[in-house]
């Protein structure tokens, strides 16, 4: 289960044609029709829920930011890529509504993105598979990634296994031995403590103590003093939204002055990201507290920073400025794994054979990806498990065309 979940990520509809220049490709037996068949894509989203329209300004910038990048490559052997957009409004309902519509139209999508959460996604899969049609989804369920249940799906998300392989690697460089575990009592926090502890005593830390907290309290003072005597030298923690405020803003309160590493959900929570007097940002109570994002969202002069994720920067930046974290940019790395496979496997439109690429070439790592430079999937398995080093922990700043760190920022 996916932070998505928690975040819940106008029928907007995008045309993005960039010009289609010649790739030199041998055109498969299915690609070879007319050139104006375009490869069209579909990304269904919430983009007019109040609280997810960054988001989803985000996963769409970085849609277009790649089929900039596709085209600029000839496009699927020559054939143009189209991106065009749907909203949800957060209902699953809508979501199928939205998604049967575009599989029975005259212009049926190649790929379709789910940039949703998981009770949409859950609505959407059966129904993406039994009309035999490529999927990448953002928000994972039990069983999106597995290939026998659902062949033409990947995951884009990594698992919170996979998130919280980076918070094992953090801790044991600091050369730290024991953790205290923070996290909400919502389906993300469970299944997330669940891994935190399963993980970090497998890697021989000691758990002092494990806490699952009322995500609508409003105050943790108590619950962190009982934490505070065990002793932990570090303190994990997963909140989003407004427990991550009361939480560093409690610990100050009780002088409590241990390092905190929170998960992701802290680098999209307002109180975090945003300075007074929406938020923390810039005060004393952010001082011990660093979050995880992805590496990719983290600022490096572009001498320092790998040539696939600046080519992605490059292109998000000449189709805009993103609203929200480049965390929500898994939509570009979902677009180039399908234009690869499809211009590899010579065919726009069957998906049994362009998911087969998509597993191939993980394996000879020749698809551009920008935001993570791998995604593990296999024959048998299409949930993400991405490299540790995808991941990076950062002090609170300033977001800045979506990487934290950049120059004009200030931290916490």
């Amino acid at each position: 289960m996916h932070k998505k979940n928690r975040l819940a990520c106008t029928v907007a509809t995008v045309a993005v044609m960039g010009a289609a220049l010649g790739s030199g490709a041998a055109i498969g037996t299915e690609t070879a029709g007319a050139a104006s068949t375009p490869f069209r894509i579909l990304l269904i989203a919430a983009s007019s829920t109040s609280y997810l329209k960054t988001n989803v300004q985000t996963e769409t910038l970085m849609a277009k930011a790649a089929v900039t990048v596709a085209n600029k490559g000839g496009g699927v052997n020559g054939h143009k890529v189209v991106l065009t957009t749907a909203n949800t409004n957060s209902s699953p309902t809508t979501a199928v509504t939205k998604l049967e519509s575009a599989l029975s139209g005259s212009t049926k999508p190649n790929l379709i993105i789910f940039g949703n959460a998981s009770p949409e996604s859950s609505a959407e899969l059966p129904i993406a598979k039994q009309d035999k049609v490529l999927t990448f989804n953002q928000a994972p369920t039990a069983t999106s990634g597995k290939a026998k249940t659902f062949p033409y799906n990947f995951d884009m998300s990594p698992s919170t296994t996979n998130y919280v392989q980076s918070f094992i690697a953090y801790t044991k460089a600091k050369g730290i031995k024991s953790i205290g575990i923070f996290a909400g009592n919502d389906a993300y926090g469970t299944a997330i403590s669940t891994s935190m502890n399963k993980l970090a005593k497998a890697a021989g830390l000691k758990v002092t103590d494990s806490v699952n907290y009322k995500t609508t309290g409003l105050t943790f003072t108590s619950t962190l003093s009982a934490i505070q005597a065990t002793k932990p030298q570090l303190l994990w923690a997963d909140a989003y939204g407004a427990p991550g405020g009361y939480l560093m803003q409690d610990l100050k309160k009780i002088g409590w002055t241990v390092p905190v590493i929170g998960d992701d959900s802290f680098s999209v929570s307002t109180p975090i990201t945003q300075p007074p007097p929406t938020g923390n940002l810039g005060t004393a109570a952010l001082k011990n507290l660093k979050f995880q994002t992805v590496s990719a969202g983290v600022y490096k002069p572009p001498s320092q920073t790998p040539k696939n994720t600046q080519t992605m920067l490059n292109a998000m930046k000449r189709n805009g400025s993103p609203a929200a974290s480049l965390l929500f940019g898994y939509e570009y790395d979902g677009v180039l794994m399908a234009v690869y496979a499809a211009r590899a496997a010579g065919t726009l439109t069957t998906a049994a054979k362009i998911a087969a690429k998509v597993v191939a070439q993980q394996k000879a790592k020749s698809v551009p990806t920008g935001l993570f430079p791998s995604y593990g999937y296999t024959a048998t398995s299409h949930f993400a498990t991405v490299p540790v080093k995808s991941f990076a922990f950062v002090k609170p700043t300033k977001l800045i065309t979506g990487q934290f760190g950049a120059p004009g920022s200030t931290a916490g």
